[in-house]
């Protein structure tokens, strides 16, 4: 009967080894805004399926890792927007876009690792002068 419970015992110490070495892993990212909502000009409306952006948008996600977070990187469609070092990790979209895009933040801890969380939105905004 003692044999039968010693492979449970070696899954218990990979688990407790796995979580001692954490610190060695990938930093956590999550996207906190948009998610699945209706927003008009940076105003949360309604839940939706997806994202669905009328005008601006205040792009925010956060970021932990035990030894600490070097900077947050801001992507559209797989193009850099904006470094953050600091936070809140925040971002204000606001330029010409029509369409499908893919927002992603790519966070960098104090060792080099890094991780990532994307969403799919749709946005319009034409990005007139006096948009507050």
């Amino acid at each position: 009967m003692y044999d039968s419970l010693a492979p449970e015992f070696q899954t218990y110490e990979t688990i407790v080894e796995l979580a001692q070495n954490k610190s060695e892993g990938k930093p956590m990212i999550y996207i906190e805004r948009p998610r699945n909502y209706l927003y008009i000009l940076d105003r949360e409306i309604a839940p939706f399926k997806m994202p669905i952006i009328i005008g601006k948008i205040t792009v925010t996600a956060d970021a932990y890792d035990e030894d600490g977070i070097s900077k947050v990187k801001f992507c559209i469609n797989d193009i850099l927007k904006y470094n953050d070092t600091e936070q809140p990790y925040e971002w204000l979209w606001n330029e010409f876009a029509i369409g499908r895009y893919e927002i992603k933040v790519i966070a960098h801890d104090n060792k080099g690792n890094r991780a990532e969380d994307a969403v799919n939105v749709i946005i319009y905004n034409r990005v007139f002068q006096n948009n507050l």
